[in-house]
């Protein structure tokens, strides 16, 4: 594929602003709709692919909207706004809103929620915000609000905007593509031979959910933890205070992916390695919502169990 290279300083000042426009296709974004209530009490909806955390303490979420939109002042107006995060299967309803001209909640499936703004049912999830501001930013509108509840439904991988189309995610497992495969995989990992690399929290979860499939908790749990010492051991990772095996997050993990497969009771192995890998291989700061402190670095965290201090607010 053929490349470029120009500067701004060029005379073809118009020519710059596409290669900006078309490098910036190359930026991968996930989409989401972003739904209000207008004066009038009828909903509005755009799609919008430039959704970001500018903040987490307070917790505000922003989105650039072209200046030329007319939602930018019914934000302004109405100050909520909720933004509906899209699943990878949903690039229908991105088209559908980025549509102008058309009717875009006919025949969708949506209710106004206790914030009084639309939601999209089905989507991976949705967070509830109170407009704060917004900036003038060249040709688009940079819209601040601050979160004031979320959604997270749990299931689902999101749909990601790059080089002007929407796309899946690939999340690449391939100890989890055959039984073989899975076998071959724990094999390299209890003799030390697997690379260090691919000792990745998605392994992490495998290898939990192989040892919780045909035995107990705590027999599941102590495979684990000696698997991890003895592979520490072999690739050269120190198992100190600061490094190495971490004794609560073992457990938790233990606790939650085997939690997971006995409740379920799967047919086999290979399926229940498989669909807790599914459900966990990305889900690495879990944690957070159980501990109120950094208990990845917490030292006496590392070598011995500490109970949760939070509620758990999972489903």
């Amino acid at each position: 594929m053929p490349g470029y290279d120009i500067a701004l300083e060029s005379k073809e000042v118009n020519l710059f602003c596409d290669a900006f426009r078309r490098a910036g296709s190359h930026i991968p974004c996930g989409v989401a709709i972003l739904a209000g209530m207008d004066a009038r009490q009828r909903p509005f909806g755009l799609t919008v692919s430039s959704t970001a955390c500018a903040s987490f303490a307070p917790p505000l979420l922003s989105v650039y909207i072209d200046r030329c939109s007319p939602n930018v002042e019914q934000i302004r107006r109405t100050r909520r706004f909720s933004v509906n995060l899209l699943r990878e299967d949903q690039a229908e309803l991105a088209s559908l809103f980025a549509t102008p001209g058309i009717d875009r909640f006919q025949e969708l499936r949506w209710h106004v929620s206790e914030c009084g703004v639309p939601v999209l049912d089905g989507t991976l999830g949705a967070l509830f915000c109170e407009f704060t501001k917004d900036i003038e930013a060249g040709d688009h509108q940079l819209v601040l609000g601050e979160v004031k509840r979320l959604v997270l439904r749990g299931a689902g991988e999101p749909l990601v905007y790059w080089r002007r189309a929407f796309h899946k995610l690939h999340l690449h497992y391939p100890f989890i593509e055959s039984d073989q495969k899975l076998e071959e995989f724990l094999r390299l990992w209890e003799t030390g031979t697997l690379p260090r690399s691919s000792w990745t929290h998605g392994a992490h979860v495998a290898v939990a959910a192989y040892y919780a499939f045909d035995q107990p908790q705590e027999a599941a749990f102590q495979r684990t933890k000696s698997g991890i010492l003895h592979f520490n051991d072999c690739v050269g990772t120190a198992n100190t205070e600061d490094s190495g095996y971490h004794e609560t997050l073992t457990r938790f993990w233990a606790g939650i992916v085997g939690g997971f497969v006995r409740v379920r009771q799967f047919p086999s192995r290979f399926e229940a390695v498989r669909d807790a890998v599914r459900q966990f291989g990305e889900d690495r700061d879990r944690h957070r919502l159980y501990y109120g402190f950094d208990v990845v670095r917490d030292r006496r965290a590392r070598r011995e169990w500490i109970e949760p201090d939070r509620e758990p607010i999972l489903r």
